[in-house]
């Protein structure tokens, strides 16, 4: 764990690079047409400069606590996704949130004769509507309104619940669209405690993150579990894969490091060019490594099931059996 004296030193040096003061006060970054922009405007360049060079928009998970260039650490949260989709004999699956269809794509490759939603703030981005057995809509992840209700098999949730300020509309959404005793798949990050308990320096480092990136303020992992129980929804797994996405954190940080100590004159002329949607992507990728390794970012695989029997939510979370 890194001293107050050395976040701050690390604070101060982004600082002479990045405007860093405008993303630890601005708290309006998560309204869903900001997230929208954002994505549009950083997938090309931030994420293809840093991070994925396939499309992929999450972070990269290593088993054997490694990092090699192209290795494919995207592809964890996929092959874990096949898995249940084979597992539970799925035919029809949804993505929330599938962005560029990257995952989608992969997934419906692996599974010719399955049919594969996504919803998107935004799905132009990904270049089809319709392609095979890939079908995309413009939706809002609060009500999921193209899905039919009680149609999909299996859904699934990579880094995007935290975008919500209303966790308990989503899962509630979602749960509506599945089939009894349909599976619901969320990787995502979480706070490992309330924020009462951070440090001054460690809530900068966290305002930092969640203004880079458009995020909703992070909340513990047992409030999100609290708000799935509520509509309805029964555990059947939970997986902590903080220490698998650590080899990943590093190799970001080091790239931006790099960036940031040789860009010289192209580094300050890329940094006044680029939208200042880009610019701000880029503070996190230095930071987020020694938030997670402090302990106070998690990073959480969860398995979630509706209930065998069909039942019928109401509007403050409760739920009860309908008659048959």
């Amino acid at each position: 764990m890194s001293s107050i004296y050395d976040k701050c030193k690390q604070l101060l040096y982004l600082q002479r690079h990045i405007d860093i003061t405008s993303l630890i006060h601005n708290h309006a970054n998560y309204e869903m047409n900001e997230i929208a922009t954002y994505y549009k405007k950083t997938h090309w360049l931030f994420y293809k400069t840093f991070a994925s060079k396939h499309g992929f928009m999450h972070i990269g998970l290593s088993e054997d606590g490694t990092y090699r260039k192209n290795q494919g650490y995207e592809l964890y949260h996929l092959q874990v996704i096949n898995q249940f989709v084979t597992d539970t004999n799925a035919k029809r699956v949804l993505e929330i949130g599938c962005g560029q269809c990257a995952n989608l794509k992969y997934l419906a490759a692996l599974n010719p004769d399955i049919q594969f939603y996504g919803i998107d703030l935004a799905p132009k981005l990904s270049g089809i509507r319709k392609r095979n057995n890939i079908t995309v809509f413009t939706d809002d992840f609060h009500e999921i309104s193209s899905i039919k209700d009680n149609s999909i098999d299996l859904a699934f949730a990579i880094e995007t619940i935290c975008y919500s300020l209303h966790k308990r509309d989503v899962v509630t959404a979602v749960q509506r669209k599945l089939k009894a005793g349909g599976t619901f798949l969320i990787f995502d990050i979480f706070l490992g405690s309330t924020k009462d308990r951070l440090s001054d320096v460690d809530k900068v480092y966290l305002a930092i993150l969640e203004n880079s990136y458009c995020l909703s303020p992070l909340e513990p992992c047992t409030s999100f579990l609290h708000y799935a129980e509520e509509s309805g929804f029964i555990l059947q797994q939970s997986s902590c894969l903080t220490d698998l996405a650590i080899p990943y954190l590093k190799e970001i940080e080091s790239r931006m490091m790099r960036h940031l100590k040789y860009g010289g004159i192209f580094l300050r002329l890329m940094l006044s060019l680029w939208p200042w949607a880009v610019v701000r992507s880029m503070p996190p990728g230095m930071l987020m490594r020694q938030m997670v390794e402090d302990g106070y970012l998690q990073y959480h695989l969860y398995c979630l099931r509706s209930p065998s029997t069909a039942s019928c939510i109401k509007d403050d979370g409760s739920s009860e059996v309908e008659p048959k």
